[in-house]
């Protein structure tokens, strides 16, 4: 965000603050107002900064940029415009003689080239940086585009570990290789000092695509939001190394686009590799159904990507973070992705929790449904009302009644001495009243004399 986007920022939460001071009187209603006004500001600059055209630096031509991961993706098609616009590009390809290859040789200039380049490799990428070195002679690199990565969806419990050394070994460490390889080309240039305005000109530039799974994580993504998280930690700590060689360290976090690392096929012959390498007590406990319900929710998942078409958001961002008079430290492409992640990022830990949960399978696993079965409970996973407390202060209707033709003889009676408490002479004797006439009589059987009674009873107050 450069000095107007801040100004802007900070002018249009400090009017919307004053507003609220003068419209409430509440202390907590101002800090409330305070706090929304700054959201919306910080959403309405982001909105009106994203709809301005992007001016580019001069000189292109002489300019020159490495790009890895462009056998696909986004990576093929920066290459493709980063030549259009007379860059010299230096395009990292896995399979250098590929189809993607193939494909920017015959629609690019001659002055693109391919170099082979594993980046899980030490031995190619050293070799690709002593080519771009030599090529370049005593001209310095611009920017190098950290871009090649792989994907993964796998729960953790059938997720090899060669899996998740995988995700960690393309997408953390080989963006860290690459780039340690080939910032001292673009560390070439010497220190430019501040220009009027008091801004550091940069020297250049080093670009990491990440994803906002580094941000936040999904169930089923551990292994490649991990990888992502780490790169993005890279960056930050990276970009605060390089201010004082006034070489500045950007990101592009894109949400879920249909590229060739989020088509359903490849995802899902990934996830039945992951599956079935898993161990046999681990398919048991999970069962069949929830592995299907699993995938099948995963495509529904992948089916909501940006299309195609939505592809040029993010192009657009990765050209303007190589080559933009004023990039961003971090880019978010589309509106609805940035505003989408600052709602997710602000929420509670408990509630991010139950929104990305939504996410997961409705089938409970085998395990799970083997166990309420056997305890006779209703699963949690189902959406029948539970009716928790009814059941625990009350007793159900027909176990009532049941319970009272257990306690009421057919004669009428009662199976227990309850004590009566209905009043004095209405005809009910309990044995409660038989004990009290017992020791009304006499040790020899006889009744008490009539004048003691009628004494006893006047001297109560009470009359025959």
């Amino acid at each position: 965000m450069n000095r107007l986007q801040i100004f802007l920022f900070y002018a249009f939460a400090f009017l919307a603050t004053i507003y609220s001071l003068k419209s409430s009187s509440s202390m907590l209603a101002n800090a409330s107002l305070c706090l929304l006004s700054a959201f919306i500001a910080d959403c309405i600059v982001k909105t009106v900064v994203h709809a301005l055209p992007r001016k580019p630096l001069p000189d292109l031509d002489k300019k020159a940029v490495l790009v890895t991961g462009c056998d696909s993706g986004f990576g093929q098609r920066l290459a493709r415009r980063l030549d259009a616009l007379g860059m010299q590009v230096y395009a990292g390809c896995l399979f250098p003689k590929g189809e993607g290859a193939e494909n920017l040789k015959k629609n690019c200039s001659n002055r693109l080239k391919i170099l082979p380049m594993d980046i899980t490799s030490d031995d190619q990428v050293e070799a690709a940086a002593k080519i771009v070195s030599c090529d370049l002679g005593e001209r310095p690199l611009w920017c190098v585009v950290n871009n090649a990565g792989v994907a993964v969806t796998t729960e953790v419990e059938w997720c090899p570990l060669e899996t998740y050394g995988k995700m960690w070994e393309v997408n953390a460490l080989g963006a860290i290789r690459v780039t340690k390889a080939f910032l001292p080309l673009v560390r070439k240039v010497s220190y430019v000092p501040s220009d009027d305005s008091g801004a550091a000109i940069s020297s250049g530039r080093l670009v990491f695509v990440t994803s906002l799974a580094g941000r936040y994580t999904f169930p089923g993504m551990t292994a490649y939001s991990m990888s992502k998280s780490a790169v993005c930690s890279f960056a930050d700590g990276l970009r605060r190394e390089m201010r004082k060689w006034s070489i500045s360290v950007h990101t592009i976090e894109p949400t879920l686009y249909r590229t060739t690392i989020a088509e359903v096929d490849n995802v899902k012959i990934g996830m039945q590799k992951c599956w079935e390498s898993s161990p046999e007590d681990v398919q048991t406990n999970y069962g069949e159904q929830y592995f299907q319900d699993f995938k099948s929710t995963v495509g529904k998942f992948l089916s909501k990507a940006r299309p195609p078409s939505k592809i040029t958001e993010v192009v657009d961002d990765m050209v303007d973070a190589v080559i933009g008079e004023h990039p961003k430290r971090r880019y978010v492409p589309s509106v609805s992705a940035q505003l989408r992640a600052k709602i997710l990022t602000s929420l509670p830990s408990d509630l991010l929790d139950y929104v990305l949960c939504l996410a997961q399978p409705k089938t409970p696993p085998a395990a799970v449904s083997a166990s309420f079965e056997k305890r006779n409970l209703q699963s949690p996973y189902t959406k029948t009302k539970r009716y928790t407390l009814k059941h625990a202060v009350s007793m159900p209707l027909p176990e009532r009644r049941r319970t009272e033709e257990l306690l009421v003889p057919a004669d009428g009676g009662t199976a227990f001495p309850f004590p009566s408490k209905g009043p004095i002479g209405d005809g009910t004797a309990s044995n409660n009243n038989e004990k009290d006439e017992s020791d009304r009589t006499t040790p020899g059987g006889s009744a008490p004399p009539p004048s003691s009674v009628t004494a006893k009873a006047s001297s109560t107050g009470v009359e025959e």
